[in-house]
Parts: C-alpha cells; structure tokens; sequence
C-alpha cells in the first residue's frame, strides 16, 4: 500500500513538473500580459476628450477631468460642475500568443457598461484667494478575460513494472482555461489656484484602490498509465485550479503648474514616488483522477492568504504643449518620463503582531530589472458650430513603452484614437475610441505576444 501511495505521489509531482515546464511558465507570462495595462503603470487621467485627443492633455486640462492630469488647470472653472464617463469594450480585443508548442489565441471579453471616471469641482475662496477643488475617481486600468486552448504534449513520468522503477515517455492532453476581472481605480482630492494672470498651479492627493479575480485552471490526463502493483492501465488526470483574489492600494502627490500665453499653453506635472501595494489570496485546489473518478491520494486543497507585493513607483516628470493654431483648431503634445530603472519590489516573508497590537513586517528586496521610459502623446481637436450645437472632432496618437523588459528591445503600446461629441450651453456628450497594439517577445523567447485591444468611452458634463 506504501508503494502505491509513493508511486501516486510521484505521479502527481512528476506530472505536474514536466507539464509546468512547457505549459506553466507559459502561463506566468500570460498572467503577467493579462495586467499588463497595471503593469506597464500607465495611470492616465480620464474623460473621452483626453482619450480621444491620444491623452496630450498636461497642457490643456481645463475641463471637469483636470484633477486626474494636471490640477493646475482647475482654475479654469468657474462654477460647479459635474462630469460622468461610461466605457464600453474594456479592453474588448485578442492577443495573438507564439510559444514553442504552438500559436494560440485568447480573446478579452468586453464590458457592454462600466462606469470609468466621476468627477465633481467646484469653485471657493480662502482670505480672498480664489481656489478651485475636485474630487476625481478614475478606472485607469480594466481588464476582463476568459480564454482557453487545449493541446497535447510528450513528457516522462514515472512508472514502476514488475516491481521495477523507471521514466517513460507517455502522450499527455492538457487544457488551460483563464477567467480573469481586474480594475485599478484612482481617487484624486486636487485643488488648483492661480499664482499670477499667466501661471497657475495645482496640488492633488492620490489614492490608488481596485481589485481583481483569476481563476486559473489546468486538466492533465494520461491514456494507459499502470497502477502498482497490479500495472493494470487506467487513465489517470490531474485537475489543477487556483484562484487569486486581488486587492490594490497605494498613494502619491500630484503637484501641477500651467502656464498660459495668448496662443501657447504649457504644462507641467510633478509625481511623487510611492509604492503600490498588492495584497492577494490564493486558494489551490488538486483533483487526482482515475478512469474519471476521483481518488484520495494526491487530492489536496491549499490556501494562502495575506500575501504583499510592493512595486516601487519612480518619480514621474511630465511636460506638455498646447497651441491655437485658430479659434477652432487647437494641437497638443505631451510627453511623460518614468524613471523605472532601479525600482525595487518587496515580498513579504512573515508579519507578526505582538501583544501590543504592533504589526512586524519582514520583506524580501529585489531589483525590478525594468527600464527608464518615456511616454509621448499627440493631439488635436476642430470645433464647428452648428445648428445643433458645437460639434468637436478629434484625433491622436501615443506611443507608451512598458518599463518591464523585453527580449528585443523596448515594448511600446501605440494607441490611435478619434472622437466627437455635441456641445449644449451647459450639458456636453463626447465619446472617443481607442485601437491599441502591443508586440511583446517574452523572457528568454519563450513566448512572443500581439495584443489588440479597443475602448470606447462617452462622457458626460454639466454645468450648474
């Protein structure tokens, strides 16, 4: 009995082993792309006009959405107003996977609904002193996923005949299944004031919040495997499912100055460095099956929880430009450096809470190995007025690199955006669509990535 035991342990790992080793660490990487809008920290302001302008919107942000970009150009307002967006397809797109056992493609489920950004400023006075305060919630990252594929692959696994151990090759059908929601959220309490008729600056708090869910599951199953010590041949399976919970937190400082000058204007905006706090649940849970019923031995569940991940966020620098070319024409580039070289990211090893409710923490530091990046964004928007209303449309290109390495050169998402809207005396409607690509070769070319995503985003404004 000991040995049929010891043999369906070594059945377990060893399957588990050799099937990781071509298909798991796939996964890790697959995992990594499916946040990889967290990852890469692209933490943009919101509204559709930004989004649809190619986010070049350090040097506008003269509208509801400001505190999320560049709390300086609150000033602009000078009454109450409110503003909502809706984003649809989010991500909504593919990705195209190359891996040394074959190509495969996921598909990111879109939301028909998810609301994207809420804001709310209003004008006040302090001594005298005209101030303009918001508060800005932004889903700056959303991701929704639920992908598979099924394949076969060759591996050894151990086997005892007559009494006698040894490693044979046997033919292994796999299938991977991932279900995955995520949102990364910012709260901003900005505030701006106007240091001279030119100049103005800007202040805002930001708190990073959000959560996110995967479940991950993989079916190993083996045709004509013996059993000990009978060796009569069964099918024997492994049925693998793990399930992460995932809650973000962190904040940081904004600070913002925009100067302003007949046809010119210029931006800028100052980030404080932080770190981003992943704080995540794991439950495992191991079915060992046998001719598809499941047996004892090898079955296990495993949790654990409270686990921490602190990502080190770099000081951001971000600089833009806005200019008039005419009443109704107005053009805008921006650019944002991310000094991401350096960056450390701690584990936590062990926390204890002594008798006087004091927490220890222990963590293990190591170097991020990512890279320096700078984003840049272009952009612009022609207004006409028409019966109707006042009709904006607008276009724009960014081209943001994602500070994780990669084989071959830097990775850089590139997204084209349009968009339009009515304008009313105190009611406005701007929708904006983003189509953005990514081409990513992995660690050590294991696995090369084309991801593909749309956004389309409405947003709503009015004035009290």
């Amino acid at each position: 009995m000991k040995k049929c035991l010891a043999g369906l342990a070594v059945f377990v790992v060893l399957l588990a082993s050799s099937i990781s080793a071509q298909v798991v660490d796939s996964s890790a990487f697959i995992s990594e792309n499916a946040f990889q809008d967290i990852l890469s920290f692209d933490f943009s302001g919101g509204g559709a006009r930004a989004q649809a302008m190619g986010n070049a919107y350090i040097a506008i942000s003269d509208d509801i959405t400001a505190g999320s970009w560049n709390p300086a150009g609150l000033i602009n307002l000078d009454r109450p107003v409110l503003g909502l967006s809706y984003s649809a397809l989010s991500p909504g797109g593919y990705s195209d996977f190359t891996a040394p056992s074959g190509a495969f493609r996921k598909d990111h489920l879109s939301s028909v609904s998810a609301l994207s950004t809420l804001n709310f400023a209003a004008p006040f006075r302090i001594k005298g002193r005209q101030f303009v305060g918001s508060i800005n919630y932004n889903a700056s990252s959303v991701d929704i996923m639920d992908w598979g594929f099924r394949d076969t692959v060759t591996a050894q696994i151990f086997t005892i005949r007559k009494g006698i151990g040894q490693m044979e090759d046997f033919v292994v059908d796999q299938t991977l299944n991932l279900e995955s929601q995520s949102t990364v959220a910012v709260v901003s309490f900005s505030f701006g004031t106007r240091l001279s008729s030119k100049m103005t600056s800007g202040l805002g708090v930001n708190v990073y919040t959000g959560s996110g869910v995967s479940e991950t599951s993989y079916l190993y199953s083996v045709e004509d495997f013996p059993i000990f010590p009978s060796e009569q041949e069964v099918v024997r399976s492994v049925d693998f499912t793990e399930i992460d919970s995932i809650q973000y937190s962190g904040i940081n400082f904004t600070l913002g100055m925009k100067y302003e000058h007949d046809k010119l204007s210029a931006g800028l905006t100052l980030k404080s460095p932080f770190d981003l706090k992943v704080k995540y649940d794991v439950s495992r849970y191991t079915i060992v099956g046998q001719n598809g019923f499941p047996v004892g031995e090898g079955t296990d569940t495993t949790y654990i929880d409270d686990n921490l991940t602190k990502y080190g966020m770099p000081l951001m620098i971000g600089f833009g430009l806005g200019y008039q070319l005419q009443e109704n024409v107005l053009v805008a580039g921006a650019a944002e450096y991310r000094g991401f070289s350096g960056a450390k990211v701690k584990f936590r090893e062990s926390f204890r809470l002594d008798q006087s409710g004091q927490t220890t923490e222990t963590f293990t530091e190591r170097d991020s190995k990512w890279e320096n990046v700078i984003a840049f964004r272009f952009g612009g928007e022609y207004t006409r007025q028409t019966d109707i209303g006042k009709v904006p449309i607008r276009g724009g290109v960014a081209f943001v690199p994602v500070p994780i390495p990669n084989t071959d050169g830097t990775a850089t998402r590139t997204d084209l955006s349009v968009g339009t809207g009515i304008h009313w005396g105190q009611i406005m409607l701007d929708g904006a669509y983003t189509y953005s690509t990514l081409d990513r070769d992995f660690e050590q070319e294991l696995l090369d990535a084309k991801i593909r995503n749309h956004h389309f985003a409405v947003t709503f404004t009015g004035y009290f």
